[in-house]
């Protein structure tokens, strides 16, 4: 669930490749299952293979590394490492327009999709999937996309109280992915706060996503309550594991969704906004109905 934006076919791969694999040896064993080192190396190998097969357009054989890779990856549990196939199944589609095999692409868009791919912007503009743009199916990929952020949360926040997506149904959400070290994105709070006090009755919900550089323990879960205490937060903040904060895609801090009341996202900002923009972003989709 990467966000991959204004990137070339090619870099596109080698990016794909430093994630997957920084990701593979930074994940604690409380976050995802560990890859041995030998298998480890192979995933890197072949991730390698499949570039350079993709870059000499041998898109078949190409798929056939990537779907390797994914005989290696370890069993998930609870969406542990969903993030990784959900990149591989990505380039496996991508592979399969190139080969112009519609079906085959489709179903490995779907299943990346599945596994939480959610950005619909760069499905719609990545141009190896051109073919595809005026299937309907492909509509219906990028329609569940747009849905992932919040119909995938599954997430608890800082309470232990589940986030729920029956929750959020027919709400305007905001949901800022945050850090307490971030200077911008603390000066951001006071906003959201105020936001989620005048609106809160119409529908508006905020959600804090915080990455504190590292998976949440004891120690950051007692830190990030008393930012919350002292700053009198009044709306959900979530720990995000590692896993979970790679699936959001965010590079910078803090960025900003707003998500309308469909569930499809609608807005993001990036970097630390004025209370008035804020604001006026929020009141646009306020004032559009549910459609669906």
């Amino acid at each position: 669930m990467r966000v991959l934006t204004e990137i070339s076919m090619s870099k596109r791969f080698g990016l794909i490749l430093l994630l997957l694999v920084a990701g593979l040896s930074q994940t604690s064993s409380a976050a995802a299952p560990e890859l041995d080192g030998a298998t480890h190396q192979k995933v890197r190998k072949l991730y390698s293979q499949a570039r350079s097969l993709y870059t000499d357009k041998l898109y078949a054989k190409s798929t056939e590394t990537l779907r390797e890779i994914l005989k290696l990856l370890p069993a998930s549990k609870d969406g542990q490492l969903d993030s990784f196939r959900a990149r591989v199944h990505y380039e496996v589609g991508c592979n399969y327009a190139l080969l112009e095999d519609k079906k085959q692409s489709l179903e490995a868009l779907s299943r990346a999709v599945d596994r939480g791919y959610w950005n619909a912007k760069y499905l719609v503009s990545d141009p190896s999937l051109k073919s595809l743009r005026g299937e309907k199916a492909f509509q219906d990929v990028v329609e569940r996309s747009k849905r992932l952020l919040t119909e995938g949360f599954g997430l608890k926040d800082i309470t232990g109280k589940e986030l729920l997506a029956k929750d959020n149904k027919g709400k305007v959400l905001i949901v800022d992915v945050w850090g307490t070290w971030c200077g911008p994105c603390r000066r951001e709070i006071p906003a959201f706060r105020k936001l989620q006090s005048k609106y809160g009755d119409r529908g508006l919900r905020v959600i804090g996503l915080t990455w504190e550089h590292k998976p949440p323990n004891a120690t950051i879960k007692k830190h990030v309550e008393g930012f919350i205490d002292t700053n009198k937060i009044n709306y959900p903040i979530v720990l995000l594991s590692l896993e979970a904060f790679k699936a959001t895609g965010v590079r910078s801090f803090p960025t900003t969704f707003f998500v309308d009341r469909d569930g499809f996202v609608a807005e993001t900002l990036n970097g630390a906004h004025s209370y008035e923009t804020l604001e006026s972003t929020a009141l646009k989709l306020l004032s559009q109905p549910v459609t669906r």
